[in-house]
């Protein structure tokens, strides 16, 4: 009988212990339940956004805004054209509709986060729109940046093309041009070879190639099949050479981009420094396709400067 009497007076003595303890619980998960970014029960406003590229981003990663974490990845989906990312954001907080979105780098471990930068405008993002986003150059990988070099050499060709179209008539333009069709695949054998010796961040860029080299290929049909003599007026001919010349301008300031954006101080986009003389050369041929433009308006079809 003693032993019950001491166990009996033992319960009841811890009785508000264990309420104490059961409420502290309750409290704890409640602070949770209405605080914690991946709680179920937080009022969100659900945006899917279009990224080229996200790296090892993945569903509960942090949604940040201001440097404050005010949201999660929910899904993550890949597609031909890029990735979409499904996050959910506090309804606290106002999107502007010029609001940017960034997949962005955080901690020595580089774990992966969307930064969202908040706009002015006074019209608001809704609840399941979709939009495009961008991507954090500073900690783009090498596949990335080896990418926009290929597309502004993928560019070079196209106007390339369009001038030796409206100069079809020369036989000495023809000649010019075709050592541009020879040096611009001489380039692209050099991107392939950086190609071959990489791994994974460049097998996504195969189909880019192809397309070069149909291009290139292509390229070589105009002079087999040209023209005796051009078709457009002089007045037709000067326009346009102000059109690609305009181009040729344009496609300078973006090499000078592309140039500034391997020259960080990214590892990974430094490392192709390696291959500087390829941007050199596609440097040049923007300079030659401005100076044969810039002949021909001044002297016709008679190329007697050796541009090339």
């Amino acid at each position: 009988m003693s032993n019950m009497s001491n166990n009996d007076e033992f319960s009841a003595g811890n009785k508000p212990f264990a309420v104490f303890l059961l409420l502290l619980f309750v409290g704890v998960a409640a602070l949770w339940l209405k605080f914690h970014p991946n709680s179920p029960l937080r009022p969100y406003t659900d945006l899917y956004i279009m990224f080229p590229e996200v790296g090892p981003l993945e569903p509960g990663d942090a949604v940040v805004v201001g440097g404050l974490v005010k949201g999660k990845v929910k899904s993550v989906q890949l597609v031909d054209h890029g990735v979409w990312v499904g996050i959910a954001i506090d309804k606290d907080v106002p999107v502007p509709i010029n609001t940017t979105f960034q997949v962005a780098n955080t901690g020595i471990l580089g774990k992966r986060l969307v930064d969202i930068n908040l706009g002015d405008h006074s019209e608001l993002f809704a609840h399941g729109d979709t939009l495009e986003g961008g991507f954090d150059m500073s900690s783009t990988s090498l596949g990335y940046a080896a990418h926009e070099l290929l597309l502004g050499i993928d560019t070079l060709l196209q106007v390339s093309a369009d001038v030796w179209n409206i100069t079809v008539g020369d036989k000495q333009v023809q000649r010019k041009a075709k050592n541009i069709v020879r040096r611009t695949k001489r380039d692209v054998r050099q991107v392939k070879r950086v190609v071959k010796n990489t791994k994974e961040d460049f097998r996504t860029l195969q189909a880019t190639f192809n397309t070069l080299e149909l291009q290139i290929e292509g390229l070589g049909d105009i002079f087999t099949n040209v023209a005796s003599g051009l078709s457009d007026s002089l007045q037709q001919l000067d326009k346009k050479l102000e059109e690609i010349s305009f181009t040729a301008d344009t496609l300078t300031e973006k090499l000078d981009w592309i140039t500034a954006k391997l020259e960080s101080d990214e590892n990974t986009a430094g490392a192709l420094l390696l291959n500087e003389s390829l941007h050199k050369q596609a440097v040049e041929l923007v300079a030659n396709i401005r100076n044969l433009a810039t002949s021909v308006r001044k002297k016709g079809l008679d190329m007697n400067v050796d541009i090339f």
